[in-house]
Formats: structure tokens, sequence, C-alpha cells
């Protein structure tokens, strides 16, 4: 039977109960979940469109999520309600997601010891007993949707070893209508991580969110497709480890027996209702595949000459990382290499995914994935840009001049990521800027910046650091040149 066949779940005038839960982590530092805040509105704001009767929950210990979900599933008014719609997004591993409890976890795991026995993750499988037609009858032939947020591997060494929570025997003679009208949603394939950007929250909740506030209206499984596939146009991206394009992809398990439709409170749309194919078409594009990178022909090079006639000069980019390319020129492998430059020529997908090149300094010509290059800003003719500090050498330099003298200098650490050294006080105040390969974006603290000159510009006229920015520091007219003079 066809998906349009299919009857739907019935939505009356009370269309469900809604449990938010994020977890920020915020009374463990080096944890905290930055970004989540934009999560809880995003949430927020999409269950109050779908007309949810919403409750949120933050920064709670696994034991306190069991209870809110036990009490939740003991709720008279769950009788009226249509569906129930739970949504959590916190740290996870393989085994489920993290209460924000887990202090003895990261304890055990620094001495190198077992963390078999703790009581910190809620399983997949426990989130659903509680709400089975055996504990949570007032759920009975309902639709319960499960939206679970978190990574699904090993975010860092050693989280691990739970097991899951069985089925108890004395429901097991219920057989498969225990577990019926469930569709739980997992931003992640199991073993792998989820994305989360510091200053938007979760990708998957953000598109999950866009996708729902526009086609709510839609069945789920119709949705879902869309959501992974802008959710994967989202988060390609480069492993530089394994060589290859990666992305995140969300994973979902259903046992509905009806189309769920979300119907949104604004979907009142009048006159003749477009079919799902009509709404979606100007939504999503054919995500480029891996395979088609290799199905580029000769032909390709047409490209370039149509944006010759175009006029103007390319954007010149320069590698930041070691990777390899297939050239169109030649239809084999060619590498490139940290500091190569080379010209931005065209992108294979609207979304700048996946770039269309040419070098510098040969016709060599291909597709790289977009966090491979960045725009060239020619830092080595900006006198407050140094390569090659170190913090101890760095604070040498800055100690004897004036406030606001500052530099920025690449991280030694990571060449990609920078610091800003600023004098203030007699004191040099050293900063991370981080780059988002990706994002081709600079980030220092909670301000994002599309080049290291807007930041410097920004900071000279605004104090968001300990001074504003005054005066670069000029290492000829500070330290002496003569060799043995620094000795």
């Amino acid at each position: 039977m066809a998906t349009n066949e299919l009857p739907s779940y019935p939505i009356n005038s009370n269309p469900g109960l809604g449990i938010i839960i994020v977890n920020k982590f915020e009374n463990i530092p080096s944890y905290t979940r930055r970004g989540a805040e934009k999560e809880v509105e995003n949430l927020t704001r999409i269950f109050s469109m779908l007309g949810l009767e919403t409750r949120l929950f933050e920064d709670l210990t696994s034991h306190q999520i069991i209870e809110v979900l036990y009490k939740t599933s003991k709720d008279p008014e769950l009788s009226s309600q249509s569906m129930l719609v739970l949504a959590i997004s916190s740290h996870g591993n393989e085994e489920g997601l993290f209460g924000i409890n887990i202090e003895q976890r990261l304890k055990l795991v620094s001495e190198s010891r077992s963390t078999q026995g703790l009581n910190d993750v809620i399983s997949t499988n426990k989130i659903q007993c509680i709400f089975n037609t055996h504990n949570c009858p007032l759920l009975q032939s309902k639709p319960k949707l499960l939206i679970l947020n978190g990574c699904r591997g090993s975010e860092k060494e050693g989280l691990y070893g739970y097991e899951t929570d069985g089925v108890s025997e004395d429901t097991k003679h219920l057989g498969c209508t225990l577990w019926s009208d469930f569709l739980v949603v997992w931003s992640a394939v199991d073993g792998y991580q989820s994305v989360r950007h510091i200053a938007t929250g979760s990708v998957f909740i953000s598109v999950l969110c866009e996708v729902l506030d526009k086609f709510s209206e839609y069945s789920t499984e119709l949705l879902l497709p869309v959501v992974n596939q802008k959710l994967m146009e989202r988060t390609t991206r480069f492993c530089e480890k394994e060589n290859r394009i990666v992305a995140e992809c969300c994973v979902w398990t259903s046992t509905l027996k009806k189309q769920l439709c979300l119907h949104s409170v604004k979907s009142t749309n009048a006159g003749k209702r477009l079919s799902f194919e009509e709404a979606i078409s100007q939504e999503i594009e054919e995500f480029p595949s891996i395979d088609s990178l290799h199905s580029i022909s000769i032909n390709s090079l047409t490209l370039m000459d149509s944006l010759t006639q175009l006029g103007g000069d390319p954007i010149t980019c320069v590698a930041i990382v070691n990777t390899t390319f297939l050239d169109v020129t030649r239809e084999t492998p060619s590498k490139l290499l940290i500091g190569d430059r080379v010209f931005l020529l065209d992108s294979l997908d609207s979304k700048k995914n996946l770039l269309f090149i040419r070098r510098v300094s040969s016709i060599d010509t291909g597709y790289v994935p977009r966090n491979v290059i960045k725009p060239d800003e020619n830092l080595q003719e900006k006198q407050w840009f140094y390569e090659g500090l170190d913090k101890k050498t760095t604070s040498l330099y800055l100690t004897p001049c004036p406030d606001g003298t500052f530099l920025i200098r690449s991280s030694l650490i990571n060449p990609s990521h920078y610091r800003l050294a600023i004098v203030h006080q007699q004191k040099v105040h050293q900063y991370k800027i981080k780059y988002l390969l990706f994002d081709w974006t600079y980030i220092l603290s909670i301000y994002n910046f599309t080049s290291l000159h807007n930041l410097v510009v920004y900071l000279s006229g605004h104090k968001r650091v300990c001074c504003k920015l005054s005066h670069p520091f000029i290492l000829a007219d500070t330290v002496p040149t003569n060799v043995e003079d620094t000795i």
C-alpha cells in the first residue's frame, strides 16, 4: 500500500504533549554544550507552532530524566492528548544519552578504571519501556515521536561500558503490540558523533526544526529523508585522517501503523493542497554523491571557459590541509599541499560544499571539499601577523609595550587556528581564535568574523577583550636585529 493510501493518526483539539529536555552541562565547563540555548529556542518555537502543550526541562541528571519521563507516562492529561513528542538533547554514547551527573565517569576514565555499572546514561530502550502500551496505556494506539540528539560514539576516550535495559519477563508475552506506534529519530548513526555548532547548537535539531516549520502537514515518512538530505548538505566535510568526505546522517526506526502528520497551527492553506513533491521541489537539491566526483570528465573544463566569459577575477584561496583531488585535466588524482594557492572557480552544488578549483601555478583543475581551502588573506603582508611565535616569546616581546599593543600569531599546535595577544596594564593577555574550516569563519569567544582583518577592525573600535586594539606590535621597532644582542 502506498504511503498516501494509509490513514493518518487522528489529531484532535489537543494536538499533543511536548516534552523538551536539553542538557547544557554548565556544571562541567570542559563539557559545556555551547549553543544549547539555541536548541531550546528552536524546539520550543516549533512545539508551540505545532500546538503542543510544551514542558521544558534543562540540565537534569539521569535519575531526574527518568523521573520526568515516568511522571509524564502517568499523567492523566495524556488521555485527551493526540500524541506524545519527546525531544532530548545531550551528550551521549553508543548506549544512549547522558544526564549531567557524569563527574564520576570522567574521574574513572581519567584513572583508566572501568565505568561498568554507572547510572548516568538513558538508553532508547529504557525510554520506550516507560511509554510502551504496558507501562503507559494512556498512549495506547497513539503516536509517540522520540527525537534523540547526541553522539552515538565515544566523543571522549573511554566513554563506554554500559549495558542496555532489557524487556522485563512479565511483558514479553504482549508481543509486538508492546512497541507499536513509536517513531524514534536519532541525530546520528550508531557509533558516530553528532555535530553541534557553538553558536547555533545541534545541526540536526536546527535542520529538523526548519523542515517541520515548512512542511509539518506532510507525513513524517516523507519529511525525514528531507531532514537527512539537508543534514548531510550542512555537515559535509573533509576527514583528513581517513582522506575522504564525511557527513552526519540521522537514522530512525518506526513501528507506526498509520501516517503521522504533525499538523501545525499555522497550516490553514486555502484552496488545493500542494503535493509533497511540488512543495519540496524548491527546497531540496540532489546531494552530490562521492561517486559523482569520480565520474567528472574532461568536459568539466568548459565550466572554466564559461566563467572566464563572465568577467571578474576568481577568488584566490590557500590549501590548509594536505589532500588529493581528481584532476579533470588528466583524470588522475593530484596532490594539494598546505600553502598551495588555488583559484576558486565555481561550486558543484548551490550550498558550496564542493568547490571547483584551479591551481595558481598550473592548469590542474578539479573539485575539493570546502573545508580543505580558505580565502587567502595575504597575512604575511599584515603588520600585526606573526608566524612561528610561541606563547613565551610573544609575552617577552609584548610586555614592555604600551596598553593596546597587539599581534596575531598562528597556533603552533593547530596551524589553522590563531592567537590574539594584547597588552593591558603591563600584562600580556592571549586569546584563542578558532577557525571553522567548513564555515570559513573565525571565532573569538562568542563573536564570529569572516576574516582576521575584520576581527582586528572590529576590536579596534569595540572593547570585547581586555581592552581595545590600538596599534600593532612592530618587531623591528622593539627587538634588536643583531642576533648576538638577543642571546
